[in-house]
């Protein structure tokens, strides 16, 4: 599965090409930024986004390496979560309906106009749907399962 979504993202950035990272991304690195100087970010600014703890946490991390690189931390993670989403996806649909049902729903939901788009400015929307999906292919394989549960807590802080 891992190896699917890394191969899907790789894909999918040759093919979609690459851009600036966006607000959310932006923002995630400017409140990072903030955490990881020990400050309390100041969350409440004219244009500023809701807050998204777990990208904050992951920006104040990527913040240590140097120049751009927390946006092509954020960016590269865009990417992986658009090769996320395509697995649960495909995941989801061969449960449902056979594997040729998984090949078609991943390609529809990956050559999306807005789900390309999103990705390409490092949008927190993508990581959000790759672990709803995930979650949602967890629990069409078992829905007695507490798993889905474990990837909509991520989700919730995104």
């Amino acid at each position: 599965m891992v190896t699917a979504a890394t191969a899907t993202a790789v894909a999918g950035r040759v093919v979609f090409g690459a851009r600036l990272p966006g607000y959310d991304a932006a923002w995630s690195v400017v409140w990072g930024r903030a955490i990881a100087a020990g400050e309390v970010p100041q969350f409440v600014a004219p244009v500023a986004p809701t807050p998204h703890p777990l990208s904050n946490a992951v920006a104040s991390v990527a913040i240590a390496l140097p120049g751009d690189a927390p946006l092509d931390v954020l960016s590269a993670l865009s990417w992986l979560s658009y090769g996320a989403l395509g697995v649960a996806v495909f995941v989801l649909a061969r449960r449902l309906g056979g594997a040729w049902c998984g090949v078609i729903a991943a390609a529809l939901v990956l050559t999306r106009t807005l789900i390309v788009g999103e990705t390409l400015i490092a949008s927190l929307d993508i990581p959000f749907l790759a672990l709803v999906a995930a979650a949602t292919a967890a629990a069409a394989s078992d829905p007695r399962s507490v798993a889905p549960l474990w990837w909509l807590l991520p989700a919730g802080l995104l």
